[in-house]
Formats: C-alpha cells, structure tokens, sequence
C-alpha cells in the first residue's frame, strides 16, 4: 500500500510537470501527455512446458491496442484447476505488440487480466496502478479489473476495455467508461481521477458487461470442463 501511494503520486506529479493531468480515456487507459515512467522488467523464469499430453493445452494470443504498455495477468479460480501458463505471459506489452502463450491443464478454471500504470525493480517487487495483484506473478485475480473468468464470464469491476475470442468460447467483449461510474464505484489516483470502477454496472450510462452464461460454454472435455480451444485476448479493442 506503502508503494502504490507513492507510485501515484510520483505519477500525479510527472503529469503535472508536463503540463497535464494524466486521464483515463473511454477505454479504460490513460490518456494523459506524459510518457510512462521507465520500468524493469523482472526475470519470469526459464519455463519447463510440462508434456503436452499430460495435461492437454490451448494457446492464448495478447494483442495490445490501447495507448499504453500492457501488463496481462492470469490466475486459477478453483482449488482443481492444474494449469501452468508459459512464464513470457507476465512480461509488459507495449502498445501494437501481440504475444502468443501455451496454456497447460486439464481443467479450465482460470481467468486472465490487464494490469496498466505497472511499476517493478528487477527482483520483481512493485505494484500497478490498476489491475494490481500484490506481486509481479499473480495468485489471485483482483477487484476494480476488467476480469474474465473462462468458466463464468466478466466478473463485473472495469479497467480496461477487453474482447475474448475462440472458435470455442464464442465472442465477448466489455468495453465501458470509467468516467461514467459512480461515485461509490469510482477508483481514483492520486490526482483524484477514475482509473477503475467497483462494477460497471452501477449507472444508467455504463454497459453492464457481466451476463448469466457469459464464459466459454462450448463443448467439454471428458472431465466436464469447459473445451475452450484456443483464445484471442485484445486489450482495448
């Protein structure tokens, strides 16, 4: 907590030397004039793909389309799930860049993420102004995040816009306005702008992105979990 009020700060006063105020945009990213700060990228790892047909695996491409870099993020969302994710998943994304990882398991409870405004030392301690998990490498997705849940679908809070595609899991985007969230939903910075929301289903002008059957609900694998094939994840699309 300590470093995150730091972190915003530091990010309120680089705006105003520039000139500006750092905003988010309607999608969700900053749009403020200033450049981002110079950031370390820690050491994920040398990853060890386990045998593919072990645990079976599916593909996951990133494309970054908003204006800022891009941290993705993944984490299991139930006590059976065993999927392993390639390590490169948690590397920045700067904008235009796509990056394609191997998701390992059998059972598909997982849910991936965005995090924007990220800031690490090389031993990968630090934290993001949105999407935060509390360490480089997440074991928890977070709150006020636009998160989708393979099984479940977007879980409700905003921070960025976020399409899902597959031959499997169908199309499902949630793209809203952070600007438009209320004022009991609203995430601020340091410089008392929205940057998230609680839920994005809390006024008469947002989009409500969390629908009933909203997840991967294409076939099933022998184990009765969603078959999701390969998936196309797009930050601000």
């Amino acid at each position: 907590m300590r470093f995150w009020a730091a972190f915003a700060l530091l990010t309120c006063l680089q705006a105003a030397a520039c000139g500006g105020v750092a905003r988010p945009d309607a999608g969700g990213t900053a749009g403020g004039g200033c450049s981002e700060p110079a950031l370390a990228t820690p050491d994920a790892g040398v990853f060890q793909a386990p045998a593919v047909g072990a645990l079976g695996s599916y593909q996951v491409t990133f494309r970054n389309q908003c204006a800022q870099a891009v941290w993705p993020a993944w984490s299991s969302t139930g006590g059976l799930d065993n999927s392993i994710v390639d390590s490169a998943v948690w590397l920045p994304m700067p904008p235009g860049v796509e990056r394609t990882v191997t998701v390992y398991g059998g059972v598909r409870e997982v849910a991936f993420w965005g995090r924007t405004g990220c800031s690490f030392d090389a031993t990968g301690r630090g934290g993001c102004e949105t999407g935060e998990c509390g360490a480089f490498m997440c074991n928890g997705a977070p709150q006020n995040t636009t998160v989708f849940d393979l099984e479940l679908g977007f879980q409700g809070g905003y921070n960025l816009g976020l399409r899902v595609d597959g031959a499997s899991c169908g199309v499902h985007e949630c793209v809203a306005n952070v600007r438009a969230c209320s004022a009991e939903s609203a995430i601020m910075n340091a410089c008392g702008e929205a940057i998230a929301c609680e839920t994005v289903c809390d006024g008469p002008t947002s989009s409500c992105c969390p629908q009933p059957g909203s997840g991967c609900t294409g076939a099933h694998a022998e184990n009765g979990a969603p078959d999701v094939g390969d998936l196309k994840i797009t930050f601000c699309p």
